[in-house]
């Protein structure tokens, strides 16, 4: 869409208006998503913003149309850009297939179920699996896991859906013991820490550095660990009595 800037003089006066009321629309959208990208770190996903794509399509299809009513002379804008949406299109279709090579190994029947969630999800469903072994209706409060299918219908897993379990509790007059004593009183009998998707959140988005940082430390300090996955990407603790 931000062709038109370029081929405006070209569009046709028709097409002006539907580019003005499309405009009208998506302008608004960016702003707003701007802002809560700049002060919510995981507002910064570019799927938050999937709405305005039907419009981006209608006013980019105005712009191509209008570059071919562009001098071709001293540079040929029109055939750069037909060149790089092929050249886009043949570099997404390679992805595309790359991506759907395991899945259809697994739909033919060329990959076991077992391989197939171990390649996508690593060590997630095995951790779910052994948390089976918990007593029934034990309740299991994830941190920096927002993924809760595969729980097992005996206990209560309790997803942590946008990274901010810890971070929206501890304070400077709510430290981390004061936090964990809150959970239990909740019905928390275990945490389940997923390490990966912490640093994940540490390196990638950041928000509440100060917070999340002291998150580890406070865990060794304040609760009994369960047990480790082999792979280290998930630690099971428990809470001192």
């Amino acid at each position: 869409p931000l062709l038109l800037l370029v081929v405006w003089k070209w569009v046709p006066e028709r097409a002006r208006r539907l580019v003005l009321g499309g405009a009208l629309l998506e302008i608004p959208m960016f702003i707003v998503w701007a802002l809560l990208a700049a002060n919510v770190g995981i507002a910064m996903q570019t799927r938050l913003m999937i709405m305005a794509l039907p419009i981006s399509s209608v006013l980019g299809a105005i712009s191509v149309d209008a570059l071919a009513k562009t001098p071709e002379k001293p540079i040929h804008i029109s055939f750069i850009v037909r060149v790089s949406i092929v050249l886009t299109m043949v570099f997404g279709l390679k992805e595309t297939l790359t991506w759907f090579n395991p899945t259809s190994s697994y739909m033919l029947g060329k990959l076991s179920r077992e391989d197939y969630l171990f390649n996508y999800l690593v060590s997630f469903p095995s951790t779910m699996e052994r948390l089976g072994e918990l007593p029934d209706d034990a309740q299991v409060r994830f941190l920096f896991e927002p993924r809760s299918y595969y729980c097992p219908p005996e206990i209560n897993c309790v997803p942590d859906v946008v990274f901010d379990q810890w971070s929206s509790m501890v304070a400077p007059d709510f430290p981390p013991d004061a936090v964990f004593r809150a959970w239990r009183e909740r019905g928390d009998d275990y945490l389940l820490y997923f390490r990966h998707g912490h640093q994940a959140f540490m390196d990638y988005i950041g928000h509440n550095y100060a917070e999340n940082a002291m998150l580890p430390s406070a865990l060794e300090e304040h609760l009994d660990e369960v047990w480790t996955t082999p792979d280290g990407r998930y630690t099971l603790y428990t809470f001192r009595d």
